[in-house]
Parts: structure tokens; C-alpha cells; sequence
């Protein structure tokens, strides 16, 4: 009991690390990336990732022959990553040691928990600051097709300027960050998605999974934090 309790306690801080940081680490070696064999599944390969760069240096040179450590952007891991080992039936092991704790975690299930712990800290930090970021072109807010919703549109919003910076590019190329206040978003933005039927969708980043909210949920979600906490109620 107590040793499953511990494995749970470190896949969510390995979540909450990868989430924060918006990266992870993974040692690549003669054989593809790093892994060892499931303690729990018979027949099952664990891929091993690391949300520290100093612990994936620490366990390289154990794990794999000729290692090379790559440092994987969120958007490398939901939408490449992660769908591929989920493709090989193939496990993940968050923030492997030598310890008899060793969680391990499908795929799949790891995007979905990374998906809502990255909305967590989405409206954690837009409270906070009071702003969020959205994408705006010449014909008004930059929006995406929906992919769990057929025929709807979807409005990326970020809470920190660089995550919206990184998806100028392609179709978006000519567009550029707006700085929205959070109760101008609240009031009259969603209010505009609402009437348009926009979804929402916070913490925006391509692959399977993403999270896209109705206008009054993220509207629930997002209160002014007057004290300067964070806290939403």
C-alpha cells in the first residue's frame, strides 16, 4: 500500500515538473530511447523520462549504451512522443531511479493527466497576473478548427506570453500575441465566443487530448485573485 502511495507521489510531482517547466527529459542511446522492462506487466517496455536534466545525467550511462539526453518540449511529448510509445504498447517511467519505486504509467493516461494538470496551472497563473494571451490577426482572434467537436471553432489562450508566441507559425505566421486582462476576457470575450459558439481552449498545445471548455466552465474557472494568490473559488 504505502509503496503504491509513494509511486503515485512520483508521478504526479514528475506531472507537476513537466507541466511547470513545459519540458522532460529523455536518454536516447543505440537501441531509440531508453527503457527497461515493466515490473507490473509481463512483456511490457518502460520508457524512461526525467522532469530534472541533472537526474536523466545522474541514470544515462546506467540505462543505455552511448547515451544522448534530449531535452522534449510539451508539445514533442503530447503530440509525438507519447502517441508513439502509446502506438509501441509501450509504458512510461516517470523520474526513473534505482528505487524500488518505480511508477509506471501508459502513454495515454500521462496525456491526459499532463493535459489538466497544464489547465491548472493556466488558470492559476491567469488569476494571479490577471491577463491571458490569445493569438489576433487581421481579421480578429486567431481560432482552430475543433478536434472533439465537428464544425466548431476553438480560441487558444495561454497564460504566459512565450507559450503564444511559440504557435506563430505556418497559417498563423502573420499573427501576433495580444495581452488580453482577465476581466475583459471573462466579460466580453467569452461572452463573443458564447454567441459565436467558440470553445475554449486553455493552455493550448497540438496532439491528442486537448482539453476545449464551453465558455461559461473557463469563465467559472477564472476569477480575479484581488489578492494576489492565485487562488480561484
Amino acid at each position: 500500500m504505502l509503496r503504491a502511495q509513494n509511486a503515485l507521489a512520483v508521478r504526479d510531482r514528475f506531472i507537476q515538473r513537466v507541466a511547470a517547466g513545459k519540458s522532460a527529459f529523455v536518454v536516447s542511446g543505440e537501441d531509440g530511447l531508453a527503457r527497461v522492462p515493466s515490473q507490473h506487466r509481463a512483456g511490457r517496455q518502460v520508457t524512461l523520462f526525467w522532469s530534472e536534466l541533472a537526474e536523466a545525467r545522474r541514470w544515462a550511462s546506467v540505462v543505455t549504451k552511448g547515451p544522448r539526453i534530449k531535452q522534449l518540449n510539451l508539445r514533442d511529448i503530447l503530440a509525438d512522443i507519447l502517441p508513439k510509445l502509446a502506438e509501441l504498447h509501450r509504458l512510461v517511467g516517470p523520474d526513473w531511479t534505482s528505487d524500488p519505486v518505480e511508477p509506471e504509467i501508459d502513454p495515454t493516461d500521462l496525456i491526459r493527466h499532463l493535459r489538466r494538470a497544464m489547465v491548472d496551472l493556466f488558470v492559476a497563473e491567469a488569476t494571479a497576473q490577471g491577463h491571458v494571451y490569445i493569438l489576433a490577426g487581421g481579421e480578429g482572434p486567431v481560432r482552430f478548427m475543433s478536434r472533439n467537436v465537428e464544425g466548431t471553432l476553438v480560441l487558444p489562450v495561454w497564460s504566459q506570453l512565450a507559450s503564444a508566441q511559440a504557435r506563430i507559425e505556418g497559417p498563423t505566421s502573420e499573427a501576433e500575441p495580444a495581452r488580453v486582462m482577465l476581466e475583459d476576457f471573462r466579460q466580453r470575450m467569452l461572452m463573443w465566443a458564447a454567441e459565436t459558439r467558440t470553445r475554449i481552449a486553455p493552455a493550448f498545445c497540438e496532439g491528442p487530448g486537448g482539453i476545449e471548455l464551453e465558455a461559461w466552465d473557463i469563465k467559472g474557472r477564472l476569477k480575479l485573485d484581488i489578492g494576489g494568490t492565485g487562488r480561484t473559488t
